[in-house]
Parts: C-alpha cells; structure tokens; sequence
C-alpha cells in the first residue's frame, strides 16, 4: 500500500517543477525508507541531508536541522503562520534570486510557477497581476508593454503566484 502524497499548500506543482526525483532513499530527518528525494536547496548548517517530501511537509526536517527552504521577502502584511509554512513546510521555488513572495488575503500566496508556462488573458488582465506588473516596470524603469514581452520572451521571470483563499494571481519578478 502506498503512502499518499505529501501536500504543499503553499506550492502547486513542485512534482511538475522536478523538485523531487523518484528514487529510494533513507531520509535523514525521519530515517524510513521513501521513494521520492527532494532535489531542491535547504538553507542549513547540515551538509549531505536526503529529505523526504513528507519530512518538508510536515515540518521534520526544517526543525531537526534548523533550516529553511526558501530564499524570498515577505510583505508585512503576510500572516506570520504562512509565512513559517512558506520557510519551512515548502520546497524551494527555483528562482535565479532571491524574490519577494506575494500575499493576498494576508496569507502567502502559492506558487504556481514561471509566468510564460501559464500564459492566459485572464491572468495577464486581473486586477493584481496589472497591479503587480505596474510596479515592476516602474521598479525596472521599463514599460508594462516591455515587462510582458521581455517575460514572454523569456528575458525576463515573472513568477506567477495565486491566493490561496480568493484565487487572485499576484507576479513576482526574478532577474538572472
């Protein structure tokens, strides 16, 4: 009988995104015998860990070693609790920087992923994602025309996020 998947509420798709690589492994946190790997980044003083996907979930391996997976900023108005989840209960977002983490809702947003692979009108048109789209072209000193054929073309990341209690898509830029 297999085990059910881990859930990450703060990230949609990290199986899509190759955060995990099915492999057996011992997991250093839980010590059992597991079938998928986290492959991402552990911000840790513990070298050579192999984390299972549950021990990220549950909280187990960012407190046995102290560590955080992600490398992000967070809005002030971001729920202290949704932030620790972000932290320490979510694999790491592939990013070439460190990026800000959106929140809507006063809680973290989840992400999604890289804009160009869920290119839509309706997200590009809401609300936030213009909101969101204006700020980054006058932080960049670029127009919003710019910003979205640069981020089409690839030249550019917007990471694409959504809010987990209204649905609203929030971007967050990520320069390499």
């Amino acid at each position: 009988m297999s085990e059910t998947w881990a859930e990450f509420h703060y990230y949609a798709d990290p199986t899509g995104d190759s955060v995990f690589e099915q492999t057996s492994i011992v997991c250093s946190a839980c010590g059992k015998h597991r079938e998928w790997k986290y492959q991402g980044v552990f911000y840790s003083i513990h070298d050579d860990l192999v984390i299972c996907p549950w021990c990220i979930a549950d909280g187990l391996a960012a407190k046995k070693f102290d560590g955080e997976f992600q490398e992000a900023d967070f809005a002030e108005t971001a729920s202290r609790d949704s932030v620790l989840a972000v932290r320490t209960r979510t694999p790491s977002v592939a990013t070439w920087n460190p990026i800000f983490w959106p929140d809507h809702c006063s809680e973290c947003c989840q992400y999604i992923g890289d804009l160009r692979n869920h290119w839509s009108v309706e997200i590009i048109e809401s609300a936030t994602a213009q909101a969101d789209i204006r700020a980054i072209a006058e932080i960049t000193r670029m127009t919003t025309g710019e910003i979205l054929e640069w981020a089409k073309r690839g030249a550019i990341y917007l990471r694409l996020f959504q809010c987990v209690q209204c649905g609203n898509y929030r971007l967050a830029l990520d320069l390499d």
